[in-house]
């Protein structure tokens, strides 16, 4: 059984050895080519090296920072000069005014 399966093997095999090769075409060859993993890793490390310069070009812009607070504020009424007593002593309701601050930090890199 083995004899016959060798023996069609080849007397096919020039048969198969000077079949046509497929040609593709243009677009064919495009898609392959976009398609193979070799072209998406290149594609990804430009990605990845385009991203590099964006962050090495943001480093040289300035940085701004803002803080900013507010509050209501009681009126609290020293009763000696020392204000070691207050009026009220405890939590009271009857806010009168309002406390805030705010600032604004810029830093601007300097290369030289």
């Amino acid at each position: 059984m083995r004899s016959r399966g060798l023996a069609l093997l080849v007397l096919l095999a020039p048969g198969i050895a000077t079949a046509e090769p497929v040609k593709l075409t243009l677009e064919q060859v495009i898609a392959k080519a976009v398609g193979s993993p070799r072209a998406r890793m290149a594609q990804s490390d430009t990605e990845m090296a385009a991203a590099r310069v964006d962050e090495a070009d943001a480093a040289r812009l300035p940085r701004l920072r803002a803080t900013a607070f507010g509050t209501i504020s009681p009126e609290i009424i020293c009763n000696d000069p020392q204000c070691l007593s207050t009026d009220p002593q405890n939590f009271s309701w009857n806010f009168k005014g309002f406390f805030g601050t705010a600032q604004l930090e810029v830093t601007q890199p300097i290369y030289t």
